[in-house]
C-alpha cells in the first residue's frame, strides 16, 4: 500500500472526483485490472483514498483517516 500516493488523492482531490475515476476505470478497464498488475494496483490505490477521502469529509483528520483504514483492512484479514 502506497500512503504516500493515497494521501496525495486524497488531499488533492474530492471525494466525487476520485468516485469518478473509480467508476471510470471500473468500466472501461475491468479486464486490465484483473490482468495487469500496475492497473490493479492504481485501481487499488484510488479506491483506498476514496476511503480516505470520505473519512476525512466526515471530520477525520487526513492522518485518523489513513489510520482508520488500516484499521478497517486489518480487521478484514484478521491481523
Amino acid at each position: 500500500m502506497d500512503l504516500t500516493e493515497i494521501r496525495r488523492l486524497a488531499s488533492s482531490y474530492s471525494f466525487d472526483q476520485l468516485e469518478d475515476l473509480v467508476t471510470h476505470m471500473t468500466e472501461n478497464e475491468g479486464e486490465a485490472l484483473y490482468t495487469d498488475p500496475e492497473r490493479a494496483e492504481m485501481f487499488n490505490t484510488l479506491v483506498k483514498a476514496e476511503i480516505v477521502r470520505k473519512f476525512v469529509d466526515e471530520g477525520m483528520s487526513l492522518p485518523e483517516a489513513i489510520r482508520e483504514l488500516g484499521r478497517r483492512m486489518r480487521s478484514v484479514v484478521g491481523d
